[in-house]
């Protein structure tokens, strides 16, 4: 089921493969950095260079977070679809663990359980 779940978040959360990118791509600047390569290390340098990749980063959050949120203000039952699918998933999966629990729980429990229904 974490499985189904992963697949289906991948798939259809239009945020997590454009924002991935940009992480990924910030991190490559970041380990790319020239200024790191040097002795000694110019670390005026390297923490401006730092700041810029951050910037960077935070305006491509920025414009991927408001298309997100635009597409969600166009197609909210798309949405609420998908956390339906979701949260059904969560639930069967937990279902099983459920059951285990309640099977294994003390004789003693059950059949005070059985005499207050009586």
């Amino acid at each position: 089921v974490s499985i189904a779940i992963t697949v289906l978040l991948l798939s259809t959360a239009t945020i997590l493969a454009p924002a991935a990118s940009a992480l990924g791509n910030a991190i490559w600047q970041t380990i790319s950095l020239e200024q790191l390569r040097s002795w000694p290390v110019p670390w005026k340098e390297v923490v401006a260079s730092l700041r810029t990749i951050l910037a960077t980063l935070l305006v491509s959050m920025e414009v991927i977070a408001l298309k997100v949120l635009s597409a969600v203000l166009e197609h909210p039952l798309q949405v609420g679809f998908f956390f339906a699918v979701v949260a059904s998933l969560i639930m069967a999966a937990a279902i099983p663990g459920i059951e285990d629990r309640r099977h294994s729980a003390p004789a003693g429990l059950a059949d005070d359980d059985d005499e207050q229904a009586s």
